[in-house]
């Protein structure tokens, strides 16, 4: 317990400032204790030596906050990838479309990690001519397809997923998107054999609930945004704890992997597991 001079001091912030310049150190039993008076003042293990000390948050510089933040979003150079082969069949010039790696919440439906591709007939003529889907949705099907609203088992093709997407085409109808699972395995990939807008949106959900199709809800707010029936949301309500959520995959949090011991028995981390991407990062100084 702290004595109460030292709680005096705390809580006094004129003494506090003329005696203490960034934090207090002290020991006992061999462990050491810091206390630090701002925000800014701690930065995290993961850093990458861009640490600022005018940001409170002390997770910004966190690589393991950053990966779990990944997990619903394509990475940059898929992104860029995808902008360019979109680009190239605008021209005429190619008709594969490179979406870029599976997205993790499908890996935690079942599908094997790989790429995912679709192409130039799907994305031109059934999505933007067919069924008149934005040109800035399609732009951004990477980033919708990585944090889908929900996903489904589809009705009419067995092994085949449907994902409920947070866009919809220029009627006003939420789009969905199809993902047909490698099955050649090695040298394979996944592919979108269609995206466009889905009428009678409530219906489609209803019948796929009652069907058992349902996988994945990222929230209960994220299906606030669509435009459901009263009875379809209560149904989802009562679905919530048994459906696979956004939540979920977040919740698995990483895990220290030590190996011998430091100084004084103490464990030396060698590693961190990521659960939810199932890799291992090692450390620096793992030998």
């Amino acid at each position: 317990m702290l004595n109460n001079n030292f709680v005096n001091l705390l809580n006094n912030p004129t003494k506090k400032n003329k005696l203490i310049n960034d934090d207090i150190v002290f020991s006992h039993n061999d462990n050491r204790t810091i206390i630090v008076f701002n925000p800014e003042q701690i930065k995290s293990v993961d850093n990458r030596g861009t640490f600022s000390k005018d940001n409170p948050d002390i997770f910004y510089q966190s690589g393991v906050v950053d990966m779990v933040k990944n997990l619903f979003k394509p990475k940059d150079k898929d992104k860029r990838t995808y902008i360019s082969d979109l680009r190239a069949v605008e021209r005429g010039d190619e008709t594969r479309i490179r979406v870029g790696e599976l997205p993790q919440v499908y890996k935690e439906l079942g599908l094997s990690a790989g790429m995912v591709r679709t192409n130039k007939d799907v994305i031109l003529k059934d999505s933007i001519e067919k069924h008149y889907v934005p040109l800035n949705v399609v732009e951004d099907l990477p980033e919708l397809f990585a944090d889908p609203i929900m996903v489904m088992d589809s009705r009419s093709v067995d092994g085949r997923l449907v994902a409920v997407l947070d866009a919809v085409d220029k009627k006003g109808q939420q789009v969905i998107v199809a993902i047909s699972p490698n099955k050649k395995q090695e040298g394979g990939y996944h592919f979108i054999p269609s995206f466009y807008g889905k009428t009678k949106i409530s219906n489609f959900i209803e019948t796929n609930i009652n069907e058992g199709n349902l996988k994945y809800i990222k929230s209960q707010q994220a299906l606030d945004t669509l435009q459901l029936r009263t009875q379809v949301k209560t149904l989802l309500g009562s679905l919530n704890n048994n459906i696979l959520q956004k939540s979920d995959v977040v919740k698995k949090k990483p895990k220290m992997v030590y190996q011998g011991e430091g100084k004084k028995g103490k464990r030396k981390a060698k590693a961190m597991y990521i659960p939810a991407q199932r890799a291992i990062y090692l450390f620096k100084n793992a030998g």
